[in-house]
């Protein structure tokens, strides 16, 4: 017979008619006793890696794969959000009371793109016959709407071939991360006493955070009457403009929900009413109660004062919205940040110094470490999906930046065996409130490299001869760190210094490219910073101004809460 015929044909050209698959894998928290392996178990397969812990495991068992950037560049990305972000400003632009609400529905531009390109890439290999199979240890309760590391909006695509949901979460070393934490905090703290008695006070009174908390005796006897007229049909009204605007056809109806959710929350909060509160400054707004509090200062003509909390260097592009437009009076470090808040449209700027970040750099007799390197960790998380900056080079799947930190354990593992290195990470890596990054597994190989995610920065700079950094840290806000401590910063990773302002960070740091480049840089460390020289004047404008910060803030909120009364 014809059929026959043809099989045995294609049987002995070699043609394989076994079906074709497609793994995600999307592991977001340490395993314990788990091999990757067991669950590829076809023979015809291509995989998809979505996390950083993800393509360790499946770099430890030589199976190739693909990560999102390979599926769009990240080029290609962010031009597609940041086009969608001008699009969208433009109407928060013209109800500015609201402006805050940009960054909030720009967290979701952004997840939205990625999951409709992922969710293109998913049904063209659907349509080529593709049979996909979805590996997570995230959790399948989607109904409620929240965006985390614990949830994934994946498990809503209709066209998985089969889900494996992944039970081994190494359950033991979150606990054990969570007590260490614990007690090396108590450890750390200097006046414990004073830590405590702030923290009653801030729950029954009012919020100070950052340096606020020295201003404290100026707001926590305040009580201010106000009105409540804000208007929830406006809200309504800025809601359906963003709404018509953003939401792509394809898009899932969660993600619809979740943008509706933004404005639905506000909503329900300025219907409760409120006839005093509590007078307080506030820094970068960030969360529905601090919204509402602001729309009860506009209407009621109270004096909106702000405090700078970064370094600001790498200027976020939600800057004007939730800090700089909602202000009347903005206190900030340095004059840099004066200029840089006076240029986007500030009211009234007072350059003030720190309190916080000014704390004295004392060496230790004999250095723990040669180098303490200070890791760009934002993108270690679900919630850092957000593209804050154009100069940013940070990938929506973190695997560039965790490639850049491999390297790093790499150069210092096997190349500068006799350098002693702490990397140290954001908190939230090892108490599982970000996706997991396997750099004790890395580093686990090397003596001579150390992973740190609690101890304080201040006191690691204080064991470390030198430092390493991927960025502008707020650390960098401190005068005297510049003058005691000789810093080697990344240039172009993973947020690109501006022309602008090289120059002048040329005088503050010793720049590097690439990892040869710092490589280089090491080996003659001691030659480089031999009598090098430091510019009193570039520190001061990009650190913290030199002045008596409690006694010049005190004076101006005196005057300036007096006039606003």
């Amino acid at each position: 017979m014809f059929w026959v015929e043809w099989l045995i044909g294609i049987m002995g050209l070699g043609i394989d008619l076994s079906d074709t698959y497609l793994y995600i894998v999307d592991i977001r928290f340490k395993q314990k006793d788990f091999n990757l392996k067991e669950y590829l178990t076809e023979k015809n397969l291509e995989v998809l890696s979505l996390t950083p812990y993800s393509s360790f495991l499946l770099d430890d068992i030589n199976q190739t794969y693909t990560t999102f950037h390979n599926i769009l560049s990240e080029e290609q990305f962010v031009n597609e959000v940041l086009k969608k972000y001008a699009d969208i400003e433009t109407i928060f632009l013209q109800n500015k009371e609201y402006s805050f609400l940009f960054m909030d529905v720009a967290f979701m531009i952004t997840y939205e793109k990625y999951l409709a390109r992922l969710f293109y890439f998913l049904n063209n290999k659907t349509n080529k016959n593709y049979k996909i199979i979805y590996i997570s240890d995230s959790k399948k309760n989607i109904n409620k709407i929240s965006i985390g590391v614990k949830k994934s909006f994946l498990y809503s695509y209709k066209k998985f071939y089969k889900i494996i949901n992944i039970g081994s979460v190494d359950k033991i070393f979150y606990k054990k991360q969570k007590i260490i934490s614990y007690f090396k905090r108590i450890l750390y703290t200097k006046n414990i006493f004073f830590k405590v008695f702030f923290k009653l006070v801030r729950q029954k009174s009012i919020e100070a955070s950052y340096d606020n908390k020295y201003y404290i005796k100026y707001f926590i006897n305040s009580d201010f009457k106000v009105i409540n007229n804000i208007n929830p049909s406006s809200i309504e009204k800025i809601s359906k403009l963003v709404l018509e605007s953003i939401i792509e056809k394809k898009t899932m109806s969660l993600v619809s929900n979740y943008y509706k959710n933004i404005f639905l929350k506000l909503e329900d909060r300025v219907k409760k009413v409120s006839s005093h509160i509590k007078y307080h400054p506030f820094t970068f707004l960030s969360k529905i109660e601090n919204y509402y509090e602001i729309l009860l200062y506009q209407q009621n003509n109270i004096p909106k004062i702000f405090m700078q909390h970064g370094s600001y260097f790498h200027e976020n592009i939600f800057l004007k919205h939730n800090e700089i437009y909602p202000a009347d009076i903005s206190f900030v470090f340095n004059d840099y940040t004066k200029k840089l808040f006076e240029k986007r449209g500030a009211r009234k700027v007072y350059s003030v110094g720190s309190v916080d970040f000014n704390y004295p750099i004392q060496n230790a007799k004999k250095f723990k470490y040669d180098y303490v390197y200070i890791t760009y960790c934002t993108s270690y998380s679900y919630a850092g999906l957000m593209i804050m900056n154009e100069n940013h080079e940070e990938s929506i799947d973190s695997n560039k930046i965790f490639n850049h930190h491999k390297s790093i354990i790499k150069l210092f593992g096997t190349k500068l065996k006799d350098k002693k290195i702490c990397i140290k990470i954001q908190p939230g890596i090892f108490l599982g409130t970000m996706l997991y990054i396997p750099l004790l597994e890395l580093s686990k190989p090397y003596k001579n490299i150390t992973i740190e995610f609690v101890v304080p920065l201040k006191e690691l700079f204080q064991s470390s001869k030198y430092i390493i950094s991927d960025y502008f840290s707020s650390e960098f806000i401190n005068r005297e760190l510049h003058h005691k401590k000789d810093i080697i910063m990344f240039k172009e990773f993973p947020i690109k210094v501006t022309e602008e302002t090289l120059e002048d960070m040329k005088k503050m740091f010793i720049l590097v490219d690439t990892m040869d480049d710092l490589k280089e840089k090491i080996e003659n460390i001691e030659k480089i910073t031999q009598n090098r020289k430091r510019y009193d004047d570039i520190i001061e404008y990009y650190s913290s101004k030199k002045c008596d910060t409690k006694n010049m803030i005190n004076d101006i909120l005196v005057k300036e809460l007096n006039t606003g009364k």
